[in-house]
């Protein structure tokens, strides 16, 4: 079966239509990405914007170790779609406190808004545990999967894509929220 339009041969899971709050919810497709997968799904997402794309994730590294090399694929996409004119936020976890946040998410930072990304860091008091992608109005990625070298190599991750209007409608509503709330990165 062809997953979400994106040429992806796998296995679908569908939610069964429910009613909740008065409201019947259809069924819609999605599509979970285990562990090391997001590697190869999230660029192929971010290779499918065409106006916008929004991220948001609690840790950001960039890395150049010898197998980290799929891992930089992640920039790689992101670099890609800046080049192509695709506008990029991306909206990530920072505290002057040890131990609040990933100290390496500066450096990222500083990268990507060399590239031409929006960056923003979540304003004081909110942790960013919601991991997104949104590509255009089009797909979402939303899970676990923070953009970390052990992340995306040894840990016990799941995220899942679908192509639900309404749940990306959502999704986008609640990042823009934090996004203004944000901390612009300078």
């Amino acid at each position: 079966m062809n997953v979400l339009g994106l040429g992806y041969t796998m296995p679908l899971w569908y939610n069964s239509s429910f009613k909740t709050k008065g409201q019947t919810m259809a069924k819609m497709a999605v599509r979970g990405i285990v562990d090391n997968e997001f590697l190869t799904i999230a660029p192929f997402v971010i290779d499918q914007a065409k106006k916008k794309l929004l991220i948001s994730t609690y840790r950001l590294q960039i890395h150049t170790k010898t197998k980290a090399t799929n891992f930089l694929n992640l920039y790689k996409a992101l670099v890609n779609a800046m080049a192509r004119g695709v506008k990029v936020q991306v909206l990530a976890q920072y505290s002057e406190k040890i131990g609040l946040s990933p100290h390496s998410n500066l450096l990222s930072m500083a990268i990507l808004k060399d590239r031409g990304a929006a960056v923003r860091f979540l304003k004081r008091g909110r942790i960013s545990h919601a991991k997104m992608i949104i590509a255009d109005d089009d797909y979402l990625i939303v899970g676990s999967h923070n953009w970390s070298l052990s992340s995306l190599t040894r840990n016990f991750e799941f995220s899942v894509l679908l192509d639900d209007p309404a749940s990306i409608r959502e999704a986008k509503e609640h990042y823009l929220a934090n996004w203004e709330a944000g901390i612009i990165f300078k």
